[in-house]
């Protein structure tokens, strides 16, 4: 989940496969998301679902918190979780994957400042 550029992607294909597994990337546009061609790659190999979270137009940030992660991911209790982003965001995120029930040591993160 979120992160920058080929960080991202590296960190991404160094996650261990898992039965269920979703990439959810979150980006400030549609710009950001230039590697998505290559995300969309690793999660096709995986058997993973790539989902985007990017601001609006008017630079409004998506809401990623444990009701949207339950709504989006029903199933999100179940899965491990790899974050990666700076210490703000990935502080924001834990918060959230904790609210919608991951366990917190189905939660693996690095992080990296922008």
């Amino acid at each position: 989940m979120g992160g920058r550029g080929g960080r991202v992607v590296a960190v991404v294909g160094r996650c261990p496969a898992r039965p269920v597994t979703s990439l959810l990337c979150r980006a400030n546009s549609t710009h950001d998301l230039a590697l998505w061609e290559e995300l969309a790659e690793i999660a096709d190999e995986r058997g993973a679902r790539l989902m985007y979270a990017v601001n609006s137009p008017n630079g409004e940030r998506p809401d990623i918190s444990a009701q949207t992660l339950r709504h989006k991911i029903p199933d999100v209790d179940r899965h491990d979780v790899f974050l990666c982003g700076p210490p703000g965001f990935a502080q924001s995120v834990y918060e959230a994957l904790r609210g919608a029930g991951v366990p917190a040591r189905r939660t693996h993160h690095e992080s990296f400042e922008m």
